[in-house]
């Protein structure tokens, strides 16, 4: 049984830097120009997905990993929203907005049954760890491929 060691081998974590990247690679796109600070907004976002779940994980603590997962998924609607914001401003076409809506939305959900397994679990997270058998990274060996 493979034991999650690092926040880069969640397949959340390798979604959200994949949903980044693709609106790095969007808001180059010269109609964002006009409006700096909807491209600026939506990079932050972005990019708070995949910082906050690193952050969480590093933090060794189920609480505040569940806290730092709860922040992350708040961005991923924030990315989701911005998004129908570049659409109806025509930054983007209908393709684009669709296939990054769905991604932030599937990021969501992956987020989502993450923190249900990690409150049902028991352990508290390897800050705490005294006489555990195992880690609370050790109970996300199935999440590994969320």
């Amino acid at each position: 049984m493979a034991t999650v060691q690092r926040f880069e081998e969640l397949k959340v974590w390798q979604d959200a830097i994949q949903l980044d990247q693709r609106i790095w690679e969007m808001t180059r796109d010269v109609a964002f120009r006009p409006d700096s600070s909807l491209r600026e907004q939506i990079l932050r976002s972005g990019g708070s997905v995949a910082d906050n779940i690193a952050e969480g994980f590093e933090r060794g603590s189920k609480n505040e990993f569940l806290r730092f997962l709860t922040i992350s998924k708040g961005s991923a609607g924030e990315v989701r929203s911005q998004l129908h914001r570049c659409r109806n401003r025509r930054f983007i076409a209908d393709e684009t907005f669709t296939e990054l809506y769905r991604l932030a939305d599937q990021i969501g959900g992956k987020i989502r049954r993450l923190s249900d397994h990690l409150n049902r679990s028991e352990h508290k997270g390897v800050r705490y760890k005294v006489n555990e058998p195992e880690s609370l990274y050790e109970t996300l060996t199935n999440y590994a491929e969320l």
